[in-house]
């Protein structure tokens, strides 16, 4: 009773000194009550208030989050978890430096409304709403501004104006100052101009920002060997050589900072053992894929099949009709195979013999490995190329053909179970089995749309909307570009009638008939807008629902990208997760 007594004193003290604004003061008081009664929690939620107050917002999260689960443990009054929601959600909402940044808040808000209803919350939510989809709109315009001078940068670097070039990736920055795009060409500027420790300070904040980003490694690695730091420049090399382990470009480099490093004594002799440590590495990166021995977490590819279901049936929200995909685990096995073949051919190999669903490997964490295999690059050429890639397009249909056993096994079954692939998938397997396949498709087989998980794809359609409507857009070339990409594009009379039709499509679309004419551009613009805008259902289902009505048309946007020669300059590499 004494403690309880002296709790309530120091709440006293507290709430006195925090309305007199002696906030460190009133800190101290509720830091005393907390630890004399930890059964209240008012004590967190109070000093929460304080640091709040205080600028302290970090610090008034984690009072909140220590509230919340100790007020869960202990069942407490309603009004107070959803006090501290709210406050947690103030606290979120002053640390928000972006759009983004204000999805946690709003979800503690709605939470908060969840446990008790109040006014104050409810007029604090659709102001935080609102103002998200205000700064989501400023975001967007910065981008396509900082988009519009990174084009014009880069039309002066083609003509070698590199200062100018440099001004325009500057202006860029002021309004899109996370893309590390930007950070990597004006690297590049400043080492044509000579001005190496400003590109050594661009390319840091360019892996910075995306450590996945080669060009960062680049541009880094070419500043300190033109400062004569080889080392540095090849360990740099190295370095990026985890987001590309084939990339011949950063391959030659390395073998000119191997030649170039000097012993201590000052001896223009190559390091034997670097050279050797650079073997060993490239090596690896090869052959890491290559699995002969018997470690646990792997099992069968075809055991695999059997236990997982590759092609599941999904339900379309706003229709009466369901669809077939594949599932996201299927699709990252799919592309790692294919990624398996393509850094083999990259370095000149090819297998020695065709690839089966025995020689496939898959680990509890998701690795993908083979085993029973080899490769070699005795009368290495495309027709090895195309073999190769022909058994693996065998080997993905029999797997998810023992996966789909249920179905296959019916006397209609196997004609049943090939109308039930997805179309975008289709066409990957014919690309796989093309005999008119050529090197340069190795980048669209593995960066196939077909291949997308699904909660990345409204991401991915949005770069490629940007790259054909905005970017291609801006000069008499690109515009011919943009206008081959759109004529060719899928559902060319059907698909506003398609939109209608979907109740749910229907309703994010205000007078959908007179806003949307029948042209491939307003087709990519509703689908923009509907992935953009739509917050009412979670994002696979606005996925689901968009592949399922428009199945081919991301395929298409990816493939004419391609065959125009622009898909390589976009990011979608990186979009797989």
């Amino acid at each position: 009773m004494e403690a309880e007594e002296e709790a309530r004193r120091a709440k006293e003290a507290g709430n006195d000194a925090y309305r007199k604004l002696f906030l460190e003061t009133a800190v101290d008081h509720y830091t005393r009550g907390a630890l004399l009664d930890p059964r209240d929690i008012s004590f967190l939620t109070n000093r929460a208030a304080a640091y709040l107050l205080m600028g302290k917002h970090k610090e008034c999260v984690r009072d909140c989050d220590d509230a919340l689960e100790r007020g869960r443990e202990l069942r407490a009054d309603k009004k107070l978890i959803a006090r501290a929601l709210s406050r947690k959600a103030s606290a979120l909402l002053k640390l928000a430096a972006c759009a983004g940044d204000y999805a946690p808040a709003i979800r503690a808000l709605r939470q908060s409304l969840a446990e008790h209803h109040s006014e104050e919350t409810l007029a604090k939510l659709e102001e935080a709403e609102s103002a998200r989809k205000e700064l989501e709109e400023q975001e967007r315009l910065d981008r396509e501004a900082a988009d519009h001078h990174r084009g014009k940068g880069n039309e002066f670097f083609k003509q070698k104006k590199y200062h100018e070039a440099a001004m325009h990736y500057t202006q860029a920055m002021k309004m899109n100052p996370k893309d590390p795009r930007l950070f990597s060409n004006r690297a590049q500027c400043h080492i044509y101009l000579g001005a190496l420790p400003q590109g050594l300070e661009d390319a840091d904040k360019c892996i910075e920002l995306d450590p996945t980003y080669l060009k960062g490694y680049v541009r880094k690695a070419k500043v300190q060997f033109l400062m004569e730091n080889y080392e540095n420049a090849l360990e740099t090399y190295l370095e990026g050589l985890r987001c590309d382990p084939n990339n011949l470009e950063v391959l030659d480099e390395l073998r000119r900072c191997e030649a170039c490093i000097k012993r201590p004594n000052g001896g223009d002799v190559e390091l034997e053992d670097l050279k050797e440590m650079l073997k060993l590495y490239l090596e690896h990166m090869i052959n890491e894929d290559i699995d002969e021995s018997s470690a646990e977490g792997l099992c069968s590819a075809e055991s695999y099949a059997k236990a997982n279901e590759m092609l599941i049936q999904v339900k379309v929200l706003g229709t009466k009709k369901t669809f077939w995909r594949l599932s996201d685990e299927t699709t990252r096995i799919s592309r790692k195979l294919a990624l398996i073949l393509r850094n083999h051919h990259s370095v000149g190999k090819r297998l020695t013999a065709p690839l089966q669903v025995s020689n496939v490997w898959i680990g509890s964490s998701g690795c993908v490995k083979l085993r029973g295999v080899s490769f070699t690059d005795k009368h290495f050429g495309i027709k090895c190329v195309r073999d190769d890639y022909r058994y693996l397009s065998r080997v993905l249909l029999a797997l998810i053909r023992i996966s789909s056993r249920d179905i296959t096994k019916l006397p209609w079954g196997c004609k049943k179970f090939l109308s039930l692939l997805p179309p975008d998938y289709k066409e990957f397997l014919m690309l796989l089995k093309s005999d008119t396949l050529t090197m340069d498709d190795e980048f669209l087989i593995v960066n196939n749309s077909a291949l997308l998980p699904m909660t990345n794809r409204t991401e991915v359609f949005l770069m490629l909307y940007d790259r054909i409507v905005t970017y291609l857009g801006r000069e008499p070339v690109g515009r011919a570009k943009k206008n081959r990409i759109l004529s060719r594009l899928p559902y060319e009379n059907d698909w506003l009638d398609t939109a209608i039709a979907n109740e749910q499509i229907k309703q994010w679309v205000v007078n959908v008939q007179n806003q949307y004419e029948v042209t491939q551009l307003d087709q990519l613009r509703l689908n923009r807008n509907v992935r953009s805008h739509m917050h009412q259902y979670n994002d696979d289902n606005i996925e689901e629902i968009l592949y399922c009505e428009w199945p081919e048309l991301l395929m298409d946007m990816v493939k004419m990208l391609h065959v125009e020669g622009e898909l390589e300059g976009t990011d979608i590499q990186n979009k797989f997760g």
